[in-house]
């Protein structure tokens, strides 16, 4: 794992019509130099006819940029599922929902069952959707699996409200001590207006504040570039090393030793 990350997170415009042309005049126009890390807002599959025309662009992105990207989630049969996609144009993360809002229950979505991450040259990635944000458990699993960096997608009604907002990824950072690069939904889609705040976030400590590395309000549009830095991550760890608290042996009673989880 390198000792610097840099991540880029973008929010489109409220105006932005849509079109895969004028989507991918949008990105030209971003400078995505140096990135290693590319995350694009959700549902970006509308700007395309289909998926195999979203997925094609995006790992021509990926590869052309030379970084990974995540496009956003989708909707894959009745679940919302995002990818990852490498530098060399492969998928290599695929991530469902976990867990869902009443209303998404009532549409007749399905959760995923599992979640996983993924060992990259960045470090090990995981993936958060919509309402999974809100649930602690979803960090705390993740953590557990010693990710480094969550790519989390935030999807809420207008009128903003910042302290919903905060109570999910940013909460989930605090508690698991991981970065977060957090990619909100901006505008009217299907007729119902969404507002967010497109965010990258670091563990709490000295050099960066309230965590919040880069931030985008709701309604901008343009693109955010965080540098993470891998040692003051494992510093602020080593001074207050959470995992070290934890219930092992309730946590291997109930889900049995992990490879992953040794040496917390």
């Amino acid at each position: 794992m390198t000792t610097t990350i840099t991540i880029g997170a973008f929010q489109l415009p409220y105006d932005l019509k849509e079109d895969f042309h004028d989507y991918k005049a949008y990105i030209q126009n971003l400078s995505l130099d140096g990135l290693d890390l590319l995350v694009c807002p959700p549902d970006t599959i509308r700007y395309f006819q289909g998926f195999e025309n979203y997925l094609l662009y995006h790992q021509e992105l990926a590869v052309n940029s030379s970084c990974f990207v995540a496009p956003g989630f989708f909707l894959k049969g009745q679940y919302h599922t995002a990818i990852l996609i490498s530098s060399q144009g492969e998928i290599i993360h695929e991530q469902q929902q976990t867990h869902l809002s009443r209303k998404e229950l009532n549409q007749g979505l399905q959760r995923g069952t599992s979640l996983e991450v993924t060992a990259t040259p960045i470090g090990r990635i995981g993936l958060m959707i919509g309402t999974d944000s809100f649930y602690p458990v979803i960090g705390r699993i993740l953590g557990l699996q010693k990710v480094d960096i969550v790519i989390a997608y935030y999807k809420q009604p207008a009128p903003y409200n910042p302290w919903l907002q905060l109570s999910g990824v940013w909460q989930q950072v605090q508690h698991n001590q991981f970065f977060a690069v957090e990619s909100a939904t901006n505008g009217t889609f299907n007729g119902i207006e969404f507002a967010g705040e497109t965010m990258i976030h670091h563990p709490l400590c000295n050099d960066y504040g309230d965590g919040c590395v880069q931030k985008l309000k709701p309604g901008m549009d343009g693109l955010i570039k965080g540098t993470l830095d891998v040692n003051s991550r494992k510093q602020t760890i080593q001074e207050f090393p959470i995992y070290k608290y934890l219930n092992h042996a309730l946590y291997e009673k109930e889900w049995g030793s992990n490879e992953n989880t040794k040496g917390f």
